[in-house]
């Protein structure tokens, strides 16, 4: 006779499996799209952000630092 697989069984299983492959994952990803690519020679060397994301970041705060600044303190 065969065992009954259930779905909370089944779905600590790929949770398992997924966790066991550091190489998946939303975090992998995003990580890979922001930062410079990692050296295969240096593979704990820190990574930096890639040129464009610095400057989204620095044009999202500035927008926002003058929206503030002309809608509150002016």
């Amino acid at each position: 006779m065969a065992k009954t697989v259930t779905a909370r069984e089944i779905y600590t299983a790929i949770e398992q499996s997924l966790r066991g492959r550091p190489d998946f994952g939303l975090r992998k990803a995003v990580a890979d799209g922001i930062l410079e690519p990692q050296n295969p020679f240096e593979p704990d060397a820190a990574r930096r952000p890639q040129r464009w994301f610095v400057l989204t970041c620095v044009a999202a705060a500035a927008t926002v630092g003058c929206f503030l600044y002309f809608n509150f303190w002016q």
